[in-house]
C-alpha cells in the first residue's frame, strides 16, 4: 500500500505532515496578498482600531511560517528564504500603489520583515520543540 508521505510531492514530518508540496506556500501567498491589496474602503473598521503594523506583521509571519516549512527552507536556505522575504514584502507594498485607498510605505515593508522573523522564530522553536519523530520535548 502505497502511504502519502512515502511520495517526495509530500511533506512527510512538521505541521504540514501529508500535505502537497507548494498547497500550503500557494494558500498562504493567497491569502496574504487578498489581505494586503484589498481597497481601502473595504478594509474592516475593528473596535478598538488596531495598527496596521500590527496586521503586517501577523500576516507575515503566518505566511513565513506557512512557506518555510512548505519549501524546507527554514532550515536548509534560510538566507534565500529571507531574501524572497524582503522582495515579496516590498513587491506587496508596491502593488499597493495600483489599489485605490491604499499606498506604498516603508514602515509597512519594516513590519512585514519584522513579522517574518518572528515566524522564522516560531518555526524554529516549533522544528525544536517537535522533534522529527513527533515526541515532544520537555
Amino acid at each position: 500500500m502505497l502511504r502519502w508521505t512515502s511520495d517526495k510531492r509530500f511533506r512527510d514530518r512538521g505541521p504540514l505532515r501529508g500535505t502537497p508540496r507548494g498547497i500550503p506556500t500557494l494558500i498562504a501567498t493567497a491569502l496574504l496578498l487578498a489581505a494586503l491589496l484589498l481597497p481601502g474602503s473595504a478594509l474592516p473598521k475593528t473596535k478598538p482600531p488596531v495598527s496596521d503594523l500590527v496586521v503586517h506583521l501577523i500576516l507575515f509571519a503566518g505566511w513565513l511560517a506557512f512557506t518555510g516549512f512548505d519549501t524546507g527552507w527554514l532550515k536548509r536556505h534560510p538566507l534565500r528564504l529571507a531574501a524572497v522575504t524582503v522582495v515579496f514584502a516590498f513587491g506587496t507594498e508596491t502593488l499597493q500603489l495600483l489599489v485605490e485607498g491604499r499606498h506604498f510605505d516603508f514602515l509597512d515593508i519594516a513590519f512585514n520583515v519584522i513579522g517574518a522573523a518572528v515566524g522564522y522564530a516560531g518555526s524554529l522553536a516549533y522544528l525544536w520543540l517537535v522533534p522529527s519523530d513527533g515526541r515532544r520535548r520537555g
